[in-house]
């Protein structure tokens, strides 16, 4: 077993207020459901998810990530999560929430570094990791656009409504 390292910093211009995308993503179970690949979420503590990812397979590799992670939600504008207990992936970053470049407009910047323990021989982890960071990255960009439009529908809908 060899533990596969990859890290990424994305962010995404969100048409909404800092305190309206703040409040969306403190709901962290819901928030993570709408990660790609999310099998299930279950909530452990107010503070700890447990996330199993549906198997991942490219041939020379597979992997079901199967792990906990805590998360410090003590300064809404930046989400921090941290690995909790011992798993098959490790997941450690933060989002953070920053007024966009005009009115009624949020930056919201996701920073991500994780380590995925898989059935690889050592000699082949730099060959290995260019395509889970490649994954990462990916994996990063779908998840802000699904946040992003989640995040605009709920503002919208909270406008139609006179919320």
């Amino acid at each position: 077993m060899t533990w596969i390292r990859s890290s990424t910093r994305r962010e995404i211009t969100i048409c909404a207020q800092t305190t309206e995308v703040q409040e969306f993503l403190q709901n962290i179970a819901d928030c993570a459901r709408l990660m790609p690949d999310v099998e299930s979420v279950e909530q452990i503590a107010d503070d700890i998810l447990r996330y199993r990812l549906e198997p991942f397979s490219n041939g020379a590799v597979s992997f079901t990530p199967d792990y906990q992670t805590r998360f410090d939600m003590s300064d809404p504008g930046t989400i921090r999560w941290y690995p909790h207990g011992e798993h098959n992936f490790r997941s450690r970053g933060a989002f953070r929430v920053l007024p966009g470049a005009v009115p009624g407009e949020s930056l919201l910047e996701i920073a991500i570094s994780s380590e995925a323990d898989v059935d690889v021989d050592p000699i082949l982890q730099t060959i290995v990791e260019p395509f889970a960071q490649q994954s990462t990255d990916l994996v990063t960009e779908q998840y802000l656009q699904v946040l992003k439009e989640h995040i605009e529908k709920s503002v919208t809908q909270k406008v139609r409504l006179g919320a």
